[in-house]
Formats: C-alpha cells, structure tokens, sequence
C-alpha cells in the first residue's frame, strides 16, 4: 500500500507562492520526475508562516531518493527555507470507512 508524506516548513506561503510563477517550468519538470519516480498525488497547503506539502508515493524509499533532488534544495533556498523541512512518512490503514 502506497505511503502518506508529510513535510513541514517555515516560510512564508506567499514566498512560495512567488516561486510558482517565477520557476513555474521548474515546478513543471520536477513534477513530471516525481511521477515516474512513484509520486502519485501532490499539493502544498499554506498556514502562519508556514507552508506544508502533502503527497502519497508508491513507497517510503521512492520519496526519499526522489527528495534528495538537489533541484528541490534550489527551491526551498530560494523560498527562505532557513532549516531542514520536518518529514513524517505515514503508512496508511486499510479500514472499512475509507473513502
């Protein structure tokens, strides 16, 4: 069964939300490689001074190769990402109520 990440960062959601557009084709690209490399679902969420991001990969190991891009490193640089983003990786349940 496919896993759940979860990365927490401090920075300003409206700093990201630059970057979409003046590194759109890099978003672009980065995410056409995380689909071949078993990202199946992504989306970042924006809070107080912080933005997460929320994927399902087809395994725990597919996301941290993949995350060790030095591509993503750029970005969350460039962003003020000033320290390593809090990952939490989440097998999911199989239980009768899913939807």
């Amino acid at each position: 069964m496919s896993v759940i990440v979860v990365a927490r960062m401090q920075v300003d959601p409206g700093k990201v939300e630059a970057l979409f557009k003046s590194r759109k084709s890099d978003f672009e690209a980065i995410a056409g490689d995380a689909k071949k490399a078993g990202a199946l679902h992504h989306q970042f969420l924006a809070g107080e001074g912080v933005t997460v991001i929320v994927d399902e990969w087809t395994n725990a190991e597919a996301f941290q190769t993949f995350f060790a891009d030095p591509r993503i490193a750029s970005l969350m640089q460039e962003a003020g990402v000033a320290e390593a983003p809090q990952i939490l990786i989440y097998e999911q349940m199989d239980s009768p109520d899913r939807f």
